[in-house]
């Protein structure tokens, strides 16, 4: 399994709106994928003055919020999913969430000049952990408040 694509659902980013994105996982091998627990989640967070410690930080709470996630669908007997030879399975998230607010102009102001960071984080286990895919990523700010997932810019998680 692997990223296939991440890209906005939403036109534009806008105070009062809310940002639709969705990411999709695929399935490039010669076989299918059986038993395989996907988990997506998205945040925007204000940077500090370390980007790389908030990178390191924003990944590390995502894969404990992946592993729970995993732990409780294996309580619950949940079953993983199957994904055929070149499938994939994706989602679509929302921020903020229908239970918040909608974005204010600070928050769009601070997405446009950088201030706060969109990240998207896709995380999946289809055997067992060294097989995982463990991925967080975020948007570089956008030149355009309208979105063009064509020339979006996304940069991988300090590490």
């Amino acid at each position: 399994m692997q990223l296939g694509k991440v890209w906005f659902n939403t036109k534009q980013i806008q105070a009062n709106g809310r940002l639709k994105i969705s990411v999709w996982v695929k399935n490039e091998g010669g076989e299918p994928v059986d038993n395989m627990y996907p988990y997506f989640q998205i945040r925007l967070v204000r940077l500090g003055p370390n980007v790389d410690a908030t990178d390191r930080e924003i990944h590390a709470a995502f894969l404990k919020d992946a592993e729970q996630a995993h732990a409780k669908m294996l309580s619950d007997g949940k079953r993983g999913v199957s994904v055929g030879k070149g499938h994939g399975i994706w989602e679509t998230m929302e921020m903020p969430n229908q239970s918040d607010a909608p974005l204010s102009q600070d928050q769009v102001d601070g997405i446009m000049q950088g201030r706060l960071r969109i990240y998207v984080y896709t995380w999946v286990r289809w055997r067992d952990a060294p097989h995982d895919l463990d991925f967080c990523q975020w948007l570089q700010p956008p030149t355009t408040a309208v979105l063009d997932n064509d020339n979006l810019i996304w940069h991988v998680c300090s590490e």
